[in-house]
């Protein structure tokens, strides 16, 4: 069995390089985030989310947090936890977003089952979902993840939901600086 190589960054123990990455995104995006705060037992079995992001707008949600998993690129469908996913957004009342693979922008938001590239997908209350992607709203500049990256949907500012923020110089600059982070021979992966 090929296992991650566990990668420290910010004071934690990622268990793998692609966690660390996402957590130098977050950062560099000035997403507040705390990475496996707490496990919980679902009626498929015990779960670790991987991260809770604190403050995102998205499409109304007006949650407080949410749940953020990271699986690399290409999972297979049958290695997928998609239960544990709704169980856990269902049994917490909050949303769960799923990201598969490295941080990058996405504009087209393509999709396959054998490489989602930049593909993440919601899990809530009311079933599952895709196509999301981070975005900035144009009013007043919060983060939230919404479908198709549309900024308009972050927090209703504007019925006018304007072009897709994936291209956003802030989203662009924090997947820029996940890429790049270098986590070798002690480097804290500091963008």
């Amino acid at each position: 069995m090929i296992r991650a190589i566990e990668t420290r960054y910010a004071g934690c123990r990622f268990r793998s390089r692609l966690e660390a990455r996402w957590a130098v995104f977050f950062d560099a995006l000035g997403v507040r985030w705390e990475y496996e705060p707490q496990g919980f037992h679902l009626p498929s079995g015990p779960y670790l989310p991987d991260f809770e992001l604190f403050g995102l707008g998205g499409d109304g949600n007006g949650y407080d947090s949410l749940w953020f998993e990271v699986k690399p690129d290409g999972q297979a469908s049958g290695d997928r936890d998609d239960d544990r996913w709704g169980e856990l957004a269902s049994g917490t009342g909050r949303p769960m977003i799923v990201a598969f693979g490295m941080p990058r922008p996405s504009p087209d938001l393509a999709w396959s089952s054998t490489h989602p590239d930049g593909w993440m997908e919601l899990y809530d209350v009311n079933g599952w979902d895709n196509y999301r992607a981070f975005a900035i709203c144009p009013a007043c500049e919060r983060i939230g993840i919404t479908f198709e990256g549309r900024p308009g949907r972050v927090c209703w500012h504007s019925e006018d939901e304007g072009k897709y923020s994936s291209v956003h110089p802030n989203i662009l600059a924090a997947y820029e600086a996940a890429r790049s982070a270098r986590f070798e021979h002690g480097e804290q992966g500091a963008p």
